[in-house]
């Protein structure tokens, strides 16, 4: 076939033209094309009907098919909610509109409070926002012996069985060094050190002497240890009974299931059920939690006048 195209008259300065410019070959859609053109004609096709091509999309034509009729058929499913359901681009971009603040101010109050819908609770007991703060680490009876609490600012954030050790990376041979009771540990972050914020995820400190002087940065042995108060909850200012995220009708509370999050500074690993998401508010009048809830600070600072310690908020 053929078509016709009227253009406007060009400017006459003497150098304007217009150039037909002709691309994207012919490509044989039939069973009996080649599959380098039939290949070709999926990823085009792909590019153009969604955003954008990958191996599971591609892998779903079959390149022993007229693809002409695959493509057509593909285009029905997408628009049969009984084949291909619906999706929402307006939920995909909600859920992921309150990420966890990454960066700890001198004054502010968090955008949601811990019995509030949306509120997002973690089960690793260290994050990037801890990052030069001392832990320290103490036997929970005062007779070094285990457990041991491991605590910032003088609250706890999770009870161990074992005495927490620390190793070189670089020397697989090293024997790991146990933490000594009492000690202060500064969380550290430097070029030759990452950070994982999940339950084993990698967590450097370094050791600060009796002269004032910084050990190098060593990783704690396991990684970062899982949320667990469960040996003494008197270590707690406040605990909150939550609602199981494993219900299957209903849930109040959702995993955070987000692949990965990377910055300039570090890179961050989530893992599934690691953190989790509040739902729908607690703490309503009448409700179980009523009077813990209302009992929480507006913040969570210490004081001003102190080094920018927060209080945790356990929930079970």
């Amino acid at each position: 076939g053929s078509c016709t195209m009227t253009l406007p008259a060009l400017e006459d300065d003497g150098n304007a033209v217009y150039v037909l410019t002709s691309f994207s070959p012919y490509l044989d859609l039939s069973a009996s094309g080649t599959d380098d053109d039939k290949k070709a004609a999926v990823v085009g096709f792909v590019e153009q009907t969604t955003f954008g091509a990958n191996q599971d999309l591609i892998s779903q034509f079959d390149l022993e098919q007229p693809l002409d009729a695959s493509f057509e058929q593909w285009i029905k499913d997408q628009m049969d909610p009984a084949v291909s359901g619906l999706t929402s681009h307006r939920e995909y971009y909600r859920r992921r509109i309150n990420p966890r603040q990454e960066a700890a101010y001198f004054a502010t109050r968090p955008g949601y409070l811990p019995c509030d819908k949306h509120s997002r609770w973690r089960q690793f007991a260290f994050s990037v926002k801890d990052t030069g703060k001392s832990v320290t680490i103490h036997s929970l009876n005062d007779d070094a012996l285990p457990p041991y609490t491991m605590s910032i600012g003088g609250n706890a954030r999770t009870i161990v069985d074992a005495l927490p050790s620390f190793k070189t990376p670089s020397d697989e041979d090293a024997v790991p060094v146990p933490a000594v009771l009492g000690k202060e540990y500064v969380i550290c972050l430097d070029d030759n050190t990452f950070y994982q914020e999940a339950v084993g995820g990698a967590i450097w400190m370094k050791s600060v002497g009796d002269d004032g002087e910084f050990s190098a940065c060593l990783e704690l042995v396991g990684g970062i240890p899982v949320v667990d108060i469960s040996a003494d909850e008197g270590v707690a200012e406040f605990i909150i009974d939550l609602p199981s995220p494993y219900e299957s009708a209903s849930p109040k509370m959702a995993s955070v299931d987000d692949s990965s999050y990377s910055s300039t500074l570090w890179t961050t690993a989530y893992q599934s059920n690691d953190e989790f998401i509040l739902l729908q508010s607690i703490g309503e009048t009448g409700s179980p939690t009523e009077a813990v809830c209302a009992s929480l600070p507006a913040t969570t600072k210490n004081s001003y006048t102190e080094t920018y310690q927060i209080v945790p908020v356990f929930g079970k």
